[in-house]
């Protein structure tokens, strides 16, 4: 299976910071964790990054515009960057596979040069 971002089974510092903070907003339960748990985590982790790009004195201008040029890497879901992300994936992906009944990274996650959207 493809995934377009760090699988979960990965053994990555920031998918074990990723399981802390859900397991923590869960009461200190293990919950199943999925791919929108993973989306609604990195959306919030963007907007914190574009925030805090535009400085103690936020605006809506000032977030628009540390958004218009913004980018990093090395995140759970890869690069990211702003407004070329609009229109072209990220280009980043690993793949697993169910083995006894468990997935398994074969091959990690790893970015490339996106593909643009027709």
């Amino acid at each position: 299976m493809l995934l377009q971002f760090q699988p979960f089974e990965s053994a990555d510092p920031k998918m074990d910071r990723f399981k802390a903070d859900i397991k923590a907003a869960a009461g200190g339960r293990e919950v199943p964790l999925n791919m929108h748990m993973l989306t609604g985590y990195m959306s919030a982790d963007l907007f914190l990054s574009i925030a805090q790009k535009a400085g103690k004195d936020l605006t809506v201008e000032s977030f628009q515009a540390a958004a218009q040029g913004f980018s990093d890497t090395g995140t759970l879901v890869g690069d990211r960057s702003l407004p070329k992300g609009q229109k072209d994936s990220f280009g980043c992906g690993s793949l697993v596979q169910l083995k006894n009944g468990a997935y398994e990274v074969s091959v990690p996650f790893k970015c490339h040069e996106p593909i643009p959207f027709k």
